[in-house]
């Protein structure tokens, strides 16, 4: 089935609310890494969220970033949905 292509708007976190989200970045709730960065697990204002923490060293910049964000902002998708950013 196509995605279809909608303006959402999404909510800008803290950094102090993902890491409250996180546990302070807490290993036990590290679901995933690569070569971007890592994936938590955590709740972000009463939704279970996957966060995903960008590597400063890592492949994707802040432009990459900004860009996924602005296409999922669009996206309206089965599986994923965009709840924010910081």
């Amino acid at each position: 089935m196509p995605e279809a292509f909608i303006c959402i708007r999404f909510s800008l976190f803290s950094l102090s609310e993902i890491q409250e989200a996180t546990c302070n970045f807490n290993p036990s709730l590290k679901i995933g890494e690569g070569g971007y960065g890592s994936i938590y697990k955590g709740f972000l204002r009463h939704f279970l969220a996957a966060i995903k923490v960008l590597n400063p060293d890592g492949m994707q910049g802040p432009l990459e970033f900004k860009q996924e964000v602005d296409i999922l902002s669009k996206l309206m998708h089965n599986v994923l949905i965009l709840i924010g950013a910081a």
